[in-house]
């Protein structure tokens, strides 16, 4: 990856932006983005360097669709409505932009760790 470089995601730094920005409601107004995501260049000691991605706020873990089934099962069971799974949305939009950006359709994000996603392809 030593020519790949963050100013380079432009597909990737527009879904990032997207997923930052607040949304609003007509009857709450302006409501903040959950996620703060990041995308960042980083060398580890052995020299290698990667591009990672992360949610500074950590609300988009690798567990992030089974977290949100788990609050819409709660919120259904509670609330006497159908529940319906959830499916997560957000990492195949990084990784489209990710492919478009790097004209791979086999590159993908891995999870690094809970939290942060390494650039592979």
């Amino acid at each position: 990856m030593k020519n790949l470089k963050v100013e380079n995601l432009k597909n990737l730094k527009k879904v990032i932006e997207e997923l930052n920005q607040p949304t609003y409601d007509e009857d709450l107004g302006k409501i903040e983005s959950l996620f703060h995501f990041v995308i960042k260049e980083r060398t580890d000691l052995s020299g290698h360097s990667e591009i990672v991605v992360y949610d500074e706020n950590e609300c988009y873990n690798i567990d992030y669709e089974e977290e949100l089934n788990a609050l819409s099962y709660e919120a259904a069971k509670e609330f006497g409505f159908e529940f319906v799974p959830q499916k997560d949305t957000i990492l195949p939009k990084l990784e489209e932009a990710i492919r478009k950006d790097l004209k791979n359709p086999d590159a993908y994000l891995e999870h690094y760790d809970s939290v942060i996603m390494t650039i592979c392809f």
